[in-house]
């Protein structure tokens, strides 16, 4: 049997120690044409008023499924599903059933844990503080009420089940965390169990000063669960800020050593007097500290809302990713109008919608060889030269390396790759002249198993569309 193959990113900088003449960049999606995907259904269906933010789109049972929250004509709120069988073609499959969907709030985030689905609700209760029988819930309610909340109104949040998709159980009144979580999310990585979930500071526990926090908690059984230091702040479009709208959405799992996500940062645009938002590329080696994929590029979005007038100009809040072969999509939730208008056309069907973004597998952001300007002439004065290297990995001998990269045809551009001992000699070297999500590597001898360092050196020619872009290490 094979051993199991491990991916390094481009912008991993952890897993490389040494860098010369490359720079990162994001590269995003393209939205597809046929953008929305799914928006109001027909006349007479569940989902023929609106389509409500947020949702999940994950495998399921050989191929994909798609839940979200939907309203009809009348305002009725509902939960629907669709499945599909290559994550681009899509089949509503109506409301699901069983699950009381008017206690609680406006997104379906579901995960799928040993073929079981779960998914993390808030519930709203009509009480007093007073009458909340748990001493620590009925604090946070105070806290709840006194910073904005409803009056009368505590929450919580409760898990709710379902083994076909269709037929959920009710989360009743059982809290499984006892504050309230806007679009929680559940997931598991190494070994746990981690919810996380935009939440106000003043009602967590202890009391955080920001207005505006990514709240996580971890379990082992999905039921006694801790609570961990806040990591993200703020709702701020200011490079520095951390980016917190709807939480983070986990959308690939490596080698169970890491976590790609995606979270909402707020786009400071002149032409939407309101809130509108943005989707961030993230990554975590622990499920729960995030950071940003490009720190340089903090303040760059990777998923854009639409412009103005378009049906997503007034943001963009991520759902999950489909990988067909060597294609991957991201779908997200997308708004005509911004977080808080109070002249949202509710039943224009293009108002809430989902869509997708495009792209090759595993192409989030590339490393590229930095080209040279001449200031003065505005031209290129130098082809584009940089390398780099990585820390020591562990290769299995029936493992071979490739690369995903992009090598524009006709042009000298080129990857040279050395594979280091630990002492730093050369066991062999390969070229690669043409590009691909998963090029072959063609050393001339077996490398053999143990502990290797990758040096990568990348030319090009002399303008931008000439010098390769690394996305990804894969041995």
């Amino acid at each position: 049997m094979l051993s199991q193959s491990r991916t390094l990113y481009a912008f991993e900088r952890e897993m490389f120690e040494r860098m010369e003449g490359l720079s990162l960049s994001l590269d995003e999606p393209s939205p597809d044409r046929q953008n929305p995907i799914i928006a109001a259904g027909p006349a007479g269906g569940p989902d023929d008023g609106k389509i409500c933010y947020t949702g999940s789109v994950l495998p399921w049972r050989g191929g994909y499924g798609m839940w979200y929250q939907a309203e009809d004509r009348n305002r009725k709120i509902s939960r629907c599903w669709a499945r599909s069988p290559d994550g681009l073609t899509w089949e509503r499959l109506g409301a699901i059933s069983g699950e009381d969907v008017h206690e609680s709030g406006n997104s379906f985030n579901v995960c799928s844990i040993d073929g079981r689905l779960l998914s993390p609700l808030t519930v709203l209760e009509t009480l007093q503080p007073h009458q909340v029988p748990d001493a620590r819930r009925r604090a946070l309610a105070e806290r709840q009420m006194s910073s904005g909340g409803r009056r009368g109104i505590t929450s919580f949040v409760g898990l709710a089940h379902s083994t076909d998709g269709a037929g959920w159980t009710t989360p009743g009144r059982s809290p499984v965390i006892p504050m309230k979580l806007e679009t929680p999310r559940l997931y598991r990585f190494q070994g746990r169990f981690i919810m996380n979930g935009q939440s106000n500071g003043a009602w967590f526990e202890p009391p955080h000063p920001s207005n505006r926090i990514v709240a996580f908690f971890s379990s082992d059984d999905l039921v006694s669960w801790r609570t961990h230091p806040v990591c993200m702040v703020n709702q701020s479009h200011a490079a520095t800020a951390g980016q917190t709208h709807c939480g983070i959405v986990p959308i690939k799992c490596i080698d169970d050593r890491m976590l790609i996500g995606l979270g909402g940062r707020f786009d400071d645009a002149a032409d939407l007097c309101d809130q509108h938002f943005d989707i961030t590329l993230l990554y975590s080696y622990d499920g729960i500290d995030w950071r940003p994929a490009a720190p340089e590029l903090a303040h760059r979005s990777w998923i854009r809302r639409g412009r103005t007038g378009d049906w997503d100009a007034g943001g963009v809040v991520a759902m999950g990713m489909t990988e067909n072969g060597e294609d991957a999509a991201v779908y997200f939730h997308g708004t005509a109008i911004g977080n808080c208008s109070h002249s949202f056309p509710f039943y224009d069907p293009g108002a809430c919608a989902i869509g997708r973004v495009r792209f090759g597998k595993d192409r989030f952001a590339s490393l590229r060889p930095t080209v040279g300007w001449n200031a003065y002439a505005l031209k290129e004065v130098a082809g584009a030269h940089g390398s780099i290297t990585t820390r020591p990995i562990e290769h299995a001998a029936d493992h071979p390396f490739r690369l995903n990269v992009d090598i524009p045809a006709g042009t000298p551009a080129s990857v040279i790759i050395d594979v280091l001992a630990a002492d730093g000699t050369v066991y062999d070297t390969a070229r690669v002249a043409h590009g691909g999500v998963s090029v072959h590597i063609p050393f001339s001898q077996r490398i053999p198993a143990g502990r290797v360092r990758l040096r990568l050196t990348m030319t090009g020619g002399q303008a931008p569309d000439t010098v390769p872009r690394l996305f990804a290490i894969s041995y």
